[in-house]
């Protein structure tokens, strides 16, 4: 079974936030539009415009962002989980750095880990997730709070 997550955000298009992670992506071969391309870490990146589900998005009906782009991160589970983590935190947070609009990461489309709604940035006060490490690439301020399940 393969470990994803899946960044959703507003505002921008597919061809932008594949540019924007290309120029963050450090070992990456390739362009992230379609297929993607895996970083040194082994996590494949790839990203598309959001299409519409044949159910309601849970992101728009839960909480209230409707997906333009979706960024997929698939995890290679032979790798280090760490290594890979650090990546995709690096890439989710030159997004956040680089973009305006309403951002949801999700573990599975179930777990919400991180959620910038009206600007405001915040993270999930889960366990396991936000390591200081991994919450020093963030951008500043954030605040840490009980994140919804979808």
């Amino acid at each position: 079974m393969a470990i994803e997550y899946s960044l959703e955000l507003n505002g921008s298009d597919a061809e932008r936030i594949s540019d924007l992670l290309a120029h963050a992506a450090e070992g990456a071969a390739g362009r992230f539009l379609g297929a993607g391309a895996v970083l040194a870490s082994g996590v494949l990146t790839a990203v598309s415009a959001s299409a519409p589900l044949p159910f309601p998005d849970p992101v728009e009906q839960e909480l209230g962002v409707k997906p333009a782009v979706h960024v997929l991160f698939r995890f290679d589970k032979d790798l280090d989980a760490t290594e890979q983590r650090t990546d995709m935190v690096r890439l989710v947070s030159a997004v956040l750095k680089e973009t305006q609009g309403d951002v949801v990461l999700t573990f599975e489309g179930e777990i919400v880990w991180l959620l910038r709604k009206g600007g405001q940035l915040v993270i999930s006060d889960r366990d396991g997730f936000w390591t200081p490490e991994a919450t020093a690439l963030l951008p500043q301020p954030h605040e840490r709070a009980t994140l919804p399940t979808l």
